[in-house]
């Protein structure tokens, strides 16, 4: 491929990478700061989408100043517009330490953010002022960088080999402060942060997928597909929508992964090794595709509900699944009385969810009476007027650290989480 198609190629996937991470980032961020202006984390998405739009605004006109080298002050333009690609970095990297609330786990993190700037100055630095031709396009003829200092090429990749080591160090500072968060967070908190990682998982998959040698003119997808996964996982998050839903979806896709990568190995281990030793010489065999074909057929429903079984322990640990629920309550409640239905809803609740305490509530009238609660510790909590309030608003006020749902016009159930 000459040097002019190697630079088409590269400035359709600079312009996608620019236009798709721009949407992925700024719809996202745009919506929380909608509803939750407070928050800094959708500012943190709205920024780096709009720094990302620049960028590749920015690579045009540097396009267009490499194009018309005697503009002096056009390639001036060019080569400070090239350095808006490391913007992002300390975003990100904020985005880390400020998830969920806006402020770090504590205040010794903010070394972590200050860190990251000098490392990404330092870097900033060391591309102002390289000696070579400008980074714009894939062109290995584009002028000189005018700010470049002759003779620093070495001084130059030693800034950049210890700014990289510092960066490298942020990030995985970054990810710990992520997971010391975790460790110690409890009820809704937990539930985002849970959002947050499977958002950050599927985006460092996909782009360590970018990396491997893609067919040519896709190779943007990957990472657009990791930004889009994250973003709308950071934005569930925050608004808190259908928060609870997380654990589900870990379980169905680790169900997915493990079958995948247990048949993928079936596949391999019939048609590839087995052929190999068969002395196939790499050539296709048809009988040992169809072989590996009706063994995947047969092992596929036990392989999955094994695959369901370990998901689930890995997700819920020792307590019960969100199926083993229902069918517990559903036999519970067939052939047991009221008093103790209510009683096993209760109890049923804080297997379910590992709530510290769960108590069921009855509507009588304007008043909320107490009729079950799990673990029986002392008595029952004393009724509670609405005086005009909902029962979700009435609960809310009376334990607000408890989270409220309604099983029935009349009855409710609130838990307390750990």
């Amino acid at each position: 491929m000459d040097s002019r198609a190697a630079g088409s190629v590269w400035d359709n996937q600079r312009w996608l990478f620019a236009a798709g991470t721009t949407l992925l980032f700024c719809a996202p961020g745009g919506l929380i700061v909608t509803h939750r202006p407070a928050n800094p984390i959708g500012w943190l998405l709205s920024a780096t989408g709009l720094i990302a739009g620049v960028t590749g605004a920015a690579g045009g006109y540097g396009t267009y100043a490499v194009d018309a080298p005697g503009r002096i002050l056009a390639l001036w333009a060019a080569s400070v517009l090239q350095l808006l690609v490391l913007a992002p970095v300390p975003l990100l990297f904020l985005l880390f330490l400020l998830f969920p609330d806006g402020r770090p786990p504590s205040r010794w993190w903010w070394s972590v953010g200050w860190l990251t700037a000098a490392a990404t100055a330092g870097l900033a630095i060391g591309l102002a002022l390289y000696p070579g031709p400008l980074q714009l396009g894939a062109d290995p003829a584009n002028p000189p960088n005018p700010f470049g200092i002759a003779g620093t090429q070495d001084l130059m990749w030693t800034l950049f080999f210890l700014d990289g080591a510092l960066l490298l160090m942020a990030a995985a500072l970054a990810l710990a402060s992520v997971s010391d968060r975790f460790q110690r967070a409890r009820g809704v908190e937990r539930q985002q942060l849970k959002w947050f990682l499977y958002g950050a998982v599927a985006l460092i998959l996909t782009l360590l997928f970018g990396l491997v040698p893609a067919v040519e003119g896709i190779t943007a997808i990957p990472a657009l597909a990791g930004f889009g996964v994250f973003t709308t996982c950071v934005a569930v998050a925050i608004l808190r929508h259908r928060l609870y839903d997380i654990d589900l979806l870990i379980t169905r896709t680790l169900v997915f992964g493990l079958l995948t990568a247990a048949f993928t190995a079936v596949y391999l281990a019939i048609v590839v090794g087995i052929g190999t030793l068969l002395g196939s010489r790499g050539e296709s065999n048809l009988l040992l595709s169809i072989v590996a074909t009706a063994l995947i057929a047969v092992a596929f429903q036990p392989a999955r509900d094994r695959s369901r079984w370990l998901a689930n322990r890995l997700v819920y640990g020792k307590r019960a699944s969100p199926y083993e629920v229902l069918s517990a309550f559903s036999q519970a409640m067939a052939g047991a009385s009221t008093d103790d239905s209510l009683l096993r809803m209760a109890r049923l609740v804080v297997e379910a969810t590992g709530a510290v305490k769960a108590t069921v509530w009855l509507r009588l009238g304007e008043v909320l009476q107490a009729q079950a609660s799990w673990p029986q510790a002392g008595p029952l909590p004393e009724p509670i007027p609405l005086e005009g309030r909902g029962v979700e608003e009435t609960l809310a006020m009376a334990q607000p650290r408890s989270r409220t749902f309604r099983s029935d016009t009349r009855t409710t159930c609130s838990g307390r989480s750990r």
